[in-house]
């Protein structure tokens, strides 16, 4: 049985923590955006510190099957935390509204280079597995 979709490497336990510690994520995601809307900094802090731990998991345990999709993850993961780091300038600690608008483009920069680099590594990985089948 081969994952199709997760790419998880299923025959090891710790591997396998990798799916309830992302969906864990996203709920925890999830109950920030509603219970804790009046405070933005505890938000972004509980969304920073747990993208920061499921890097910090990713890169010990090395959940994927194989290094290129454990090293797309790990890319993905750092992308987020830069993220999120990235939003607490949006907070009242950066007072003048130029600095924040350039931010916000820096922030669009780094979105659009992750899904390009995420868009190349799908085109490999495609055109590997069509030249396997022909």
């Amino acid at each position: 049985m081969k994952t199709a979709y997760l790419h998880v490497d299923y025959r090891r336990l710790e591997a396998l923590l990798f799916v309830p510690l992302f969906l864990f994520r996203r709920f925890l995601f999830a109950l920030t955006a509603v219970y804790l809307g009046s405070s933005i900094v505890a938000q972004v802090y509980l969304v920073h510190y747990a993208s920061l731990s499921l890097l910090i998991y990713m890169m010990l345990i090395l959940p994927m099957e194989n290094e290129v999709h454990n090293g797309v993850q790990i890319f993905n993961e750092s992308i987020l935390l830069l993220l999120t780091g990235m939003l607490f300038l949006f907070t009242e600690f950066v007072g003048d509204p130029i600095m924040r608008y350039r931010v916000g483009w820096w922030l669009i920069y780094i979105i659009v280079f992750n899904l390009a680099v995420n868009v190349i590594s799908l085109l490999f990985h495609a055109n590997k597995t069509i030249q396997k089948k022909w």
